[in-house]
Formats: C-alpha cells, sequence, structure tokens
C-alpha cells in the first residue's frame, strides 16, 4: 500500500461515538428505525432495508454487465465477458464496477439522494457499491477512493456533494481513505439535453489533480453516482492516468440503459 506517499494531509472521514445501548433504546422509540425504501418501520435490529426492498435491490445488483461500459449483457458476450459495444472500445480505467441499472428502486434512491437531499441513504447506498466492489475482489487492492468533482446543489446556502458523501461512507465501510484528488480545471454546462457526442466535448479538459497531489504508482478507484454516457468516468480517469496511477477502476451505483426512452433522470442532469 502506498497511501502516505501523496496528499499527506488528507485523513479519512469517522465516525461519532457509539451510543451506549440505554439511549439507543430511546432514541429507537422516540425516531423508530425505517426503511430508506419505503419507510416502513423496521424492527430488525440490524438490516438495514425491509425484506421486501432488500429483494429488489439483490435482484438488480444480481444481473450480469460488461465490465467495460456497465450495461446489461446477455449469455453472447465477447470472449473477455464485454457487451459487443466494447469490442473495440479499451477505457482509462481498468473496469467499472456497478450496482444496478438506473430503474426501480434504484432509480427511486438515487433520485431522492441526488436531488432531494435525502442525506440517510448514504449508508445503504455506500453499502451497495462496497459490496459490489468487494464481489469483484479489487477492493482489497486499493489505495484510495476517489469521488468525481461535482457540483454543490445547495439547499439555505450549504453545500450538497452526493458524490462526496457516498465516496467517503464507501471509504468507511472498506477501510480506505476517500480522498478528493482530482479537482474542476473550469465549470462545465450542465449535461441536459445534450447529445452524447456534445456531453463528451463538455466533459473534455475538466478536471485536474489538485496541487500537491502525487498518485505515481497508485491503485485508484473513482467513485460516482450515475453513469450515462461514461464520459465522465473516461475524463477523470484519463487524468489519474496522466499523473502516474497504475490501476484504476471506476464504480457507480447504477449505469442508465441506454435503449430506455424515459431518460436517464427523468429530465434532469445527465452524467
Amino acid at each position: 500500500m502506498v497511501r502516505a506517499k501523496w496528499l499527506g494531509d488528507a485523513a479519512r472521514s469517522s465516525r461519532g461515538a457509539v451510543l451506549s445501548n440505554g439511549l439507543r433504546a430511546v432514541v429507537d422509540v422516540l425516531f423508530p428505525r425505517t426503511c430508506p425504501g419505503c419507510e416502513v418501520v423496521s424492527t430488525l435490529d440490524e438490516d438495514l432495508w425491509c425484506a421486501d426492498c432488500a429483494e429488489q435491490l439483490t435482484a438488480s445488483a444480481g444481473r450480469m454487465y460488461c465490465p467495460t461500459c456497465g450495461v446489461d449483457v446477455g449469455p453472447y458476450t465477447t470472449p473477455d465477458d464485454r457487451c459487443f459495444r466494447c469490442r473495440d472500445h479499451k477505457p482509462p480505467y481498468d473496469q467499472l464496477v456497478r450496482v444496478g441499472v438506473f430503474s426501480g428502486l434504484l432509480r427511486h434512491l438515487l433520485l431522492g439522494y441526488k436531488f432531494r437531499h435525502q442525506y440517510r441513504l448514504d449508508r445503504g447506498l455506500a453499502q451497495l457499491l462496497g459490496d459490489a466492489l468487494i464481489g469483484r475482489s479489487g477492493a482489497a487492492t486499493f489505495d484510495a477512493v476517489v469521488p468525481i468533482p461535482s457540483r454543490a446543489h445547495g439547499r439555505h446556502g450549504r453545500p450538497h456533494r452526493p458524490v462526496a458523501r457516498l465516496a467517503s461512507e464507501v471509504g468507511r465501510l472498506l477501510d480506505l481513505p476517500a480522498l478528493p484528488l482530482l479537482g474542476k480545471r473550469r465549470s462545465v454546462r450542465p449535461q441536459r439535453g445534450l447529445s452524447a457526442t456534445a456531453r463528451w466535448e463538455n466533459i473534455r479538459g475538466a478536471f485536474h489533480l489538485r496541487p500537491g497531489v502525487r498518485v505515481t504508482g497508485t491503485t485508484l478507484c473513482l467513485i460516482d453516482d450515475i453513469s450515462t454516457t461514461g464520459a465522465t468516468l473516461h475524463e477523470a480517469a484519463n487524468v489519474l492516468r496522466a499523473g502516474g496511477a497504475t490501476v484504476v477502476w471506476a464504480a457507480v451505483v447504477a449505469k442508465t440503459d441506454p435503449d430506455r426512452r424515459d431518460g436517464p433522470l427523468d429530465g434532469r442532469t445527465q452524467v
């Protein structure tokens, strides 16, 4: 592991002290725990999701997908398990990991987290993404997880950076630092309404390594919430590669279905 060789002043996120059993019981009575997916009060001590929501999320996460673009694949793939759209495509990241397709319950959760400031979803979405990474057997080799820089969707003057929050929680779960190694070189137009070609052009050159950051010889995992065209992940991975990162993975909660006709974010931002 080579965590200490770049951005030495970065610190891991930490949690507050654990409540005593007695105080926890009082809190549970005053503020009963509910399932983040359906808001049904949960009587389970450990499980985050209710049985119905857990079943839906497990089904979504269990589908086969292309490790290059993240779209669902059937029984017929290339020899390296990629979809035929990606057979001649070599992205700057080594592999993409996702939880599921941007539809159903997963879509509902991400819209609430991304646009309605539902911070309580941090833990659940991070657990899903952390499990997906562990399932791909690469998480143990990472030096850090790296959030994709995003715009702050503020409310009452307070910044809202859902991807940074998600990366911090994933890092905590995987015992890895979540480091904001990337910054924005310039502002970019909202991707909403742009063609696929325009989105790639819009994001080109937008990111840079923050001053003082050195990533030579590192193994890093980019974190984002939703991937549509893949342009943002490509651009961020290119910057890390140019900086000397040896291995770069990309991990997203959901990949939009290119064949869906209702739009990836229901008329909102595309990434």
